[in-house]
């Protein structure tokens, strides 16, 4: 007679294994959201606030500060940032608005806080102290301020993609010389201590130039430098301006633009009477340089050549249609006008 096997049926053992792997799903995630929520806890501590102000003041090699941290889970919040230098930092002042970021446990056992995406409402940056009272402070509260430590701390952060919905930057040393960019959508990302920046939307100006719109750039910023790989632009939506180049923002601030103009038009570029006499579009380049010696505005040296103009309200036009009895003779067409220039604020040089 054959002995009878006291082993539970497969389909016992199958339940027994399902509810075995189950419990340790269980354990492991109340594990898991247990440590995030007791980091959720940490954060919200004004000693571990500190750190990470410490952490990212010696990021930016300035005294820094966070507004107090909320946790929901594992994402982290703060109404505020602020981070302000001094010389011979080129970065004056810096703040952020309602900062928002999931944190990512796996590499925690390694003293690593990562970050995949911290996102940012409203970020202003100023390069000079002229350039710094276009802040707004109003709408950005002040935190308490912590320098850069002076011993590395355990922790470090690891932040992959620094998405900001709205971006103004301000430079220049005299307001005559500034310029700006306003409500850009930008992307950080972090690479080797530089930043690889994608950015659309927003308008660009500087002093003594007409305010022309960004469709999109690529830049890459290795301090002191910011390097324009790739940027295009319109001028009120029209034409088009591809933009090269490189800028400066340390002690001797500086920049050197390549600009290449198609179909643009030209009154932007005109005062309020040249605009009432001129109309058409135009091609052209330039190469915009401006260093810390030049108080006013950049230099510019190119070519252009204006297309479909049209030369109107000017007086002698006006009489010779009065005269002969032709009114269309009061608008002048003009098929091509070409020159070479040399634009150095206030001076206009023109060689045909």
């Amino acid at each position: 007679m054959a002995r009878e096997d006291a082993s539970l049926p497969v389909p016992g053992r199958k339940r027994r294994c399902a509810i075995l792997l189950a419990v340790l799903i269980l354990l492991g995630a109340a594990g898991y959201y247990g440590v995030g929520y007791g980091i959720g806890r940490a954060l919200e501590t004004r000693g571990l606030r500190k750190l990470l102000a410490a952490k990212t003041a010696k990021v930016l090699d300035c005294e820094a500060g966070y507004l107090p941290l909320t946790s929901h889970g594992l994402s982290v919040s703060s109404r505020g940032f602020l981070a302000r230098a001094k010389p011979p930092r080129a970065l004056t002042e810096m703040r952020a608005s309602h900062l928002h970021a999931r944190c990512n446990l796996s590499e925690l056992w390694r003293a690593k806080w990562k970050i995949e995406n911290l996102q940012v409402s409203h970020l202003q940056a100023a390069y000079g102290v002229a350039a710094a009272q276009h802040i707004n402070r109003g709408q950005f509260p002040a935190p308490e301020l912590v320098p850069p430590p002076q011993t590395d701390s355990p922790l470090e952060l690891d932040i992959r993609l620094l998405d900001v919905a709205h971006l103004d930057l301000f430079w220049g040393t005299t307001p005559e010389a500034g310029g700006q960019f306003r409500d850009m959508h930008v992307q950080f990302f972090p690479r080797d201590h530089n930043l690889v920046v994608h950015g659309d939307r927003g308008t660009f100006q500087q002093a003594k130039w007409p305010p022309v719109q960004l469709q999109q750039c690529k830049l890459f910023y290795a301090r002191p430098d910011l390097r324009v790989d790739q940027a295009s632009f319109t001028l009120g939506g029209r034409g088009s301006i591809k933009v090269t180049g490189n800028f400066r923002f340390e002690a001797k601030q500086s920049f050197d633009l390549q600009l290449i103009f198609a179909q643009c038009p030209v009154a932007p570029f005109l005062g309020d009477a040249g605009k009432a006499k001129l109309e058409g579009e135009f091609d052209g380049t330039a190469h915009l340089q401006k260093d810390a010696t030049q108080m006013e505005s950049a230099r510019a040296i190119g070519a252009i050549q204006v297309t479909k103009a049209i030369l109107k309200n000017v007086e002698s036009l006006q009489n010779v249609a009065h005269f002969t009895g032709r009114e269309e003779l009061a608008r002048l067409p003009i098929q091509q006008i070409k020159a070479d220039y040399d634009w150095n604020w206030p001076a206009l040089t023109v060689d045909r």
